[in-house]
């Protein structure tokens, strides 16, 4: 037996039972002495018994009120000492953050966004150069990643740039660079049916239902732009 797991409560409860019962006992004895018969005796020790261990919980009951109050305004008053300041170089409760710090902490999130965007969009600039670059002109080239800018950014501005006709490139690739890119980005694909539709010149007359079927193929291998479902991991492998 491991003595270690026997605690206070468990030695309390024990020390109740034991004057439970001896106070029960002595009142059997009373009422046998008084002239009762055994089961009245017995029916007293009962009662009694139960009568003990209701006034041990009503006393423990009560006990744990006062000790949580108790307790709780102690460490109130200890914590209301204790809270940390600016001057000591950690960070105020909430309640006392100015609107400065707010807005500064805003403004550093902020950053943060646009250094992931940017760092978001570089990588599928690359990307693009890599599939689409052998295909175009420098000049193309160059507007392709203005458009590609335009798109992530969800700016119109893309459509008043002159589009891009591609060499060599059919329409199915195409069609799977801008499924891509909408996967990439995390945004509806029929979103980047217009795209495609301002930024290549063969795909500027199709129909948009007819585009929006095309983007996906289970089988993509065999054109020159496969679907690409992890654009970071397929340039990772590619930069090597």
């Amino acid at each position: 037996m491991d003595f270690r797991k026997i605690n206070s409560y468990v030695i309390l409860l024990a020390i109740v039972v034991v004057v439970g019962l001896l106070v029960s006992m002595v009142a059997r004895l009373v009422i046998l002495a008084k002239g009762a018969d055994t089961g009245t005796a017995n029916l007293v020790f009962i009662i009694v018994m139960g009568i003990c261990m209701i006034f041990y919980l009503t006393v423990m009951a009560a006990f744990s009120s006062v000790a949580d109050f108790v307790a709780d305004k102690i460490f109130s008053k200890i914590a209301g000492k204790n809270l940390p300041t600016a001057e000591s170089g950690i960070i105020e409760p909430a309640d006392n953050i100015s609107e400065k710090d707010i807005e500064h902490i805003k403004q550093e999130a902020d950053k943060r966004f646009i250094e992931r965007q940017k760092k978001q969009i570089e990588l599928f600039r690359r990307y693009a150069h890599r599939e689409v670059g052998p295909y175009v002109t420098s000049d193309e080239l160059v507007r392709l990643d203005r458009y590609i800018e335009y798109y992530a950014l969800q700016e119109s501005e893309g459509t008043e740039l002159p589009t891009i006709r591609p060499q060599k490139l059919k329409n199915a690739d195409l069609f799977h660079f801008g499924w891509n890119m909408a996967h990439y980005f995390g945004r509806p694909k029929q979103e980047v049916v217009p795209w495609l539709k301002s930024a290549f010149v063969p795909l500027a007359e199709l129909e948009d239902s007819y585009i929006k079927g095309k983007l996906y193929s289970p089988q993509t291998r065999q054109f020159i732009i496969p679907n690409i479902a992890d654009i970071p991991q397929y340039m990772s492998e590619h930069d090597r």
